[in-house]
């Protein structure tokens, strides 16, 4: 239960500035429904009832109770509906009218271009979908930019391909992250792409300390220390100027302190990190640990469709389970403004 009630509108109102948003999880569920139909996909539903939105939703949003790797399953489904240039051009379009309507004046969208190619669209072409939504997105009164997601499970040749794709397209495409499976492929693997990615002056994000919290207390030893010798590699090794979640630093202080003092920014998604287990009770959320800690806490919604939120519930629920205010958001809010890719 929240320790408090709190009200949605004054998050609402406050001016905010989206830094991790996955555009493949954040779809409207009617546009995943139209785009099947028009393209002859075949999406889950129940057997008894027609394709609808809302049943579509249902199956394959995140829920309490998964785990990381059964979460990102669900990508499976949203990527079949983003394998055509109008497809991908609409969906990021959308997604930019649905963050302005939150109020949201600037974001970074983030998406792997590698996993639109399925049907033979070219990667170049798959780019500029993207960038043709973004322009359309402009009329909505938001500035967005896009984050390329390396993705952990692929050859690093492959991820080197993509830091070369973005440099093609630098200043829209406006940064590397690595995403994906963390706790079978920690980030040292893809080093070389982090380094190619630096040498090319893209700015760099990436997903780590996403560890699930588990029961097993030997298995979950094992997973702490994973998720917190990958908060040291991200920062030691790989250029990092931001990290999306890093929840295992809570158990390491020292880590949190070269955090702060390296001045990186974390993008915290409070919602997910409950529904992915890297959390067991919203009231375990590190948010403020870290942001009283003094390192630069910025909340983010991660996907706004498969996690059902957007920013403005994010920063209420964030304050509705810890002693985190409306002020402190705001706070949270000028991190993140001041943490944006851009050149």
């Amino acid at each position: 239960m929240p320790k408090k009630q709190v009200s949605l509108k004054p998050f609402r109102n406050i001016r905010k500035c989206e830094l991790h948003a996955h555009i493949d999880g954040s779809i409207r569920p009617q546009t995943m429904v139209d785009i099947a139909k028009k393209e002859d996909i075949r999406l889950p539903t129940d057997d008894s009832l027609e394709l609808d939105p809302d049943t579509l939703h249902g199956l394959i949003k995140f829920r309490i109770g998964m785990d990381l790797k059964t979460c990102l399953e669900s990508f499976k489904v949203t990527l079949k509906v983003m394998q055509s240039y109008e497809s991908i051009r609409r969906i990021t379009m959308e997604l930019c009218e649905d963050l302005a309507k939150d109020n949201v004046t600037d974001a970074e969208l983030r998406y792997c271009p590698t996993l639109h190619i399925q049907n033979g669209l070219k990667l170049d072409d798959v780019v500029k979908a993207t960038l043709e939504g973004i322009e359309e997105g402009k009329k909505f009164g938001i500035d967005a930019r896009l984050i390329f997601c390396a993705i952990r499970d692929f050859p690093v040749a492959e991820n080197m391909k993509l830091v070369r794709l973005a440099g093609k397209y630098q200043g829209r495409v406006v940064g590397i992250d690595l995403a994906g499976n963390e706790y079978d492929h920690p980030p040292e693997e893809h080093k070389k792409v982090f380094d190619l990615a630096n040498d090319m002056k893209l700015y760099i994000t990436a997903h780590g300390g996403e560890m699930k919290k588990l029961f097993n207390k030997t298995k979950q030893k094992a997973i702490i220390e994973q998720g917190i010798k990958n908060m040291y590699t991200l920062m030691r090794e790989c250029h990092v100027d931001r990290v999306g979640h890093g929840v295992s630093m809570m158990y390491d202080k020292n880590c949190m302190r070269e955090f702060k003092d390296r001045g990186l920014t974390l993008e915290v998604s409070f919602t997910s990190n409950r529904q992915t287990g890297a959390i067991t009770r919203y009231e375990q959320h590190p948010v403020e640990r870290f942001f009283r800690f003094g390192i630069k806490t910025v909340m983010c919604s991660d996907d706004l469709m498969l996690c059902d939120t957007d920013l403005s519930k994010e920063m209420r629920k964030a304050c509705e389970h810890s002693d985190l205010s409306i002020n402190d958001m705001e706070k949270m809010t000028k991190y993140a403004h001041d943490a944006r890719f851009i050149y």
